[in-house]
């Protein structure tokens, strides 16, 4: 039974369901018991939607019960990954998201993105990877159990800058001796309590200027032919009607209709990537037309206008797209020539600094801004697959990233999780309504977060989500700028080389800072907190007095790498031992003959006809798992034991596991040469 009452697994005697559950499969993956995407065989479909049935409430206690929709059904609305590095030592595990489970296609239909924390080539059924969704992507309609919940409550988990109780851990190389998680100077990391989550302010979807194609039970002849009629009707429309008149005389019904067999309208005035209209209390009063997209519209026409550039005039033509291509819809659109913002008087945004982690935005310079005033947010934030990387990412429009900026939303999300609670289910917290029609810029902080032990005890007792102890205090003094917000080192888990080296800054492909940008970029925060102000209203558990020891802490300095050295680790260079003084690198012990694929299930023949009725083919692929995880589980344990160094310049450097796989079989002169110094990024910081 959990915190609630609520039933922990469905076979569970006591406790109970709740009464309204969001019904959608995600993948958990467990990285400190080996667990990976890469571990994935290719050639089994497995762990793709359609066997894995992600809106049935699969009610499953057997061998692999991470399959089934849980108890209280989904309430992080992604896919979810959790170690045994720095998490382990925290009073609270909260998994870390990897990529959303729903988002918005360009005709704002709620799109279930699939299992997988990244997508590659093989995961699209045709050369639309740009604008269409891939192919293991479901659309969620009435049907899916607590659709309705979506963007009615909100779906994050938390990135809080917490330290340990007590000694709670038993490091690889040292099992016998017990280690407590912290970081160094805590005054001057004012923001703490950091969400961690893709939704916008915490439950607004991602939107997309991608489109669904149903191909589920679809015959390419059947989607043809609706098209065809599609395009015969326009043909026979009353001469002069207009694109607005022709969809409302046919209705949703027929358009409907068509999506069913295969063939989506492209959406053209009506397209969800218009501008928004922003009052200057940051309030949306409207929505401009959409605006063409590559690969959906062709532009045959560019009008002198009033609207902003690429919004779409009028429709010459429409489109759909069916499985396997695309039918162009022919418009015509603004040259943004006359366009005058009413907001104009607002300062052009500062671009967010690509060299720093963002791995959650898209690494081209100037593509995402932070946002700070009303005219920041006309331009909407757009979202989609990075190529490289395969990892979902802000492609474009006022950046939303909580694990590095303070938004004027973040305190109001925390707040609802103290007094909006769903009575049907208290795991879920419902939207203030204040919240839906306004935008939340980057802030200044006012007050900073400090550590109380009494706030635990509250927490713990008031059964209050999130568990932390963890407390804003507000002396009525702004404790920072606007700005980046840099996380400890070991709070960047998915730069971890061990979870996705791929999105180090160091391994994306970032081009040259143009000269037009380079007074724009975003700084980094300067801090103001003195460790006098801090260590007066600390309160530390008696068994963790370092948190407010006041020679852990630091006299904030002006200059960024100063008050944050980690920031080395991305533009600038720094020798193995300098690495080491600002690292804390921590591996929890795990008993190595112990571990299996997932942590849950044993190889019985019993189970294998209990995972085989409820999941045809799973046994398969989690057999095929085990080996690659429990390999790399040992040899990640190994590492760090027996060649720490090593593993602490890979670690730094975003080396990929491999590099160093041949030190296990002592084939030193056979491995990757790393450097004892590394070097990352360019400028000064």
């Amino acid at each position: 039974m959990d915190t609630y009452g609520y039933k922990s697994y469905f076979g569970e005697r006591q406790g109970f369901l709740p009464r309204v559950r969001l019904v959608a499969a995600q993948q958990r993956w467990e990285i400190g018991s080996g667990e990976h995407p890469a571990l994935v065989n290719p050639n089994m479909d497995v762990l793709k939607s359609e066997q894995r049935r992600v809106f049935e409430d699969i009610r499953y206690d057997g061998p692999y019960s991470g399959l089934s929709v849980s108890p209280t059904g989904n309430i992080y609305g992604h896919n979810l990954a959790t170690d045994v590095g720095y998490q382990a030592l925290l009073p609270q595990l909260y998994p870390v998201c990897l990529s959303p489970l729903f988002v918005k296609d360009l005709a704002g239909r709620i799109v279930y993105t699939g299992l997988q924390a990244t997508v590659g080539e093989k995961d699209w059924t045709a050369n639309n990877r740009d604008v269409l969704f891939p192919k293991e992507c479901r659309v969620v309609d009435e049907n899916v159990q607590g659709a309705e919940l979506l963007e009615n409550v909100f779906l994050t988990s938390f990135r809080f800058l917490d330290m340990s109780e007590g000694f709670s851990g038993h490091p690889a190389d040292d099992p016998y001796n017990a280690v407590a998680g912290f970081y160094e100077q805590p005054n001057l990391y004012p923001y703490k309590m950091r969400l961690d989550t893709f939704y916008i302010d915490g439950w607004r979807l991602p939107q997309t200027q991608m489109l669904f194609v149903q191909t589920d039970g679809v015959m390419s002849r059947g989607a043809e032919e609706a098209g065809a009629d599609l395009m015969r009707r326009w043909a026979e429309r009353p001469e002069g009607q207009s694109y607005e008149a022709f969809y409302e005389s046919l209705g949703e019904v027929y358009f409907d209709g068509l999506f069913n067999k295969g063939c989506t309208l492209i959406p053209t005035v009506e397209a969800c990537n218009g501008y928004n209209k922003v009052g200057r209390g940051f309030e949306l009063e409207d929505y401009w037309p959409g605006r063409a997209v590559k690969g959906l519209h062709d532009i045959a026409e560019r009008r002198t206008s009033d609207a902003p550039e690429g919004t779409i005039l009028e429709v010459l033509s429409p489109g759909y797209a069916l499985g396997h291509r695309i039918e162009l819809a022919k418009v015509a659109v603004s040259d943004g020539a006359q366009y005058v913002s009413s907001n104009q008087q607002d300062a052009d945004p500062r671009v967010i600094d690509i060299r720093l982690p963002h791995q959650r935005s898209s690494v081209k310079w100037g593509s995402c801004w932070l946002p700070t005033a009303p005219k920041h947010f006309e331009a909407p934030a757009i979202w989609g697959w990075e190529e490289d990387s395969g990892h979902f990412v802000q492609m474009r429009g006022p950046v939303w990233d909580p694990l590095h900026y303070y938004y004027a939303s973040v305190d109001k999300v925390l707040a609802s999780y103290e007094n909006r609670l769903l009575p049907d289910n208290q795991w879920l917290v419902s939207v203030p309504e204040e919240m839906r029609l306004r935008f939340y810029p980057a802030v200044e902080m006012r007050g900073f977060d400090v550590a109380d032990k009494d706030e635990l005890e509250r927490r713990r007792n008031d059964k209050i989500n999130p568990l932390t102890m963890l407390k804003r205090f507000d002396d009525g003094k702004f404790s920072c700028d606007v700005g980046y917000h840099p996380l400890p080192l070991q709070f960047e888990y998915e730069l971890d080389n061990w979870w996705f080296p791929a999105l180090h800054p160091a391994n994306r492909h970032i081009g040259e800072l143009s000269f037009k940008l380079e007074d724009r970029v975003v700084p980094v925060v300067t801090p103001k907190t003195t460790p006098q102000e801090y260590t007066a209203v600390v309160n530390p558990p008696e068994e963790a007095p370092w948190i407010a020891a006041f020679e852990h802490m630091q006299v904030p300095r002006t200059v960024a790498v100063e008050n944050y050295p980690q920031l080395y680790r991305y533009r600038g260079q720094l020798t193995l031992a300098d690495i080491k003084s600002v690292s804390f690198i921590h591996l929890e012990y795990q008993y190595l003959d112990n571990v299996t694929a997932t942590g849950q299930i044993e190889y019985d023949p019993r189970d294998f006809e209990q995972v085989e009725n409820a999941f045809p083919t799973l046994y398969q692929q989690l057999r095929f798992m085990d080996a690659g995880a429990a390999e790399r589980s040992a040899l990640r344990q190994k590492l760090f034991v027996d060649h720490y160094d090593d593993y602490v310049m890979a670690w730094w450097s975003g080396a990929a596991p491999e590099t160093l796989a041949s030190l296990v079989g002592g084939e030193k002169d056979k491995r990757a040469s790393l450097p004892r110094a590394a070097t990352m990024g360019v400028g000064n910081v």
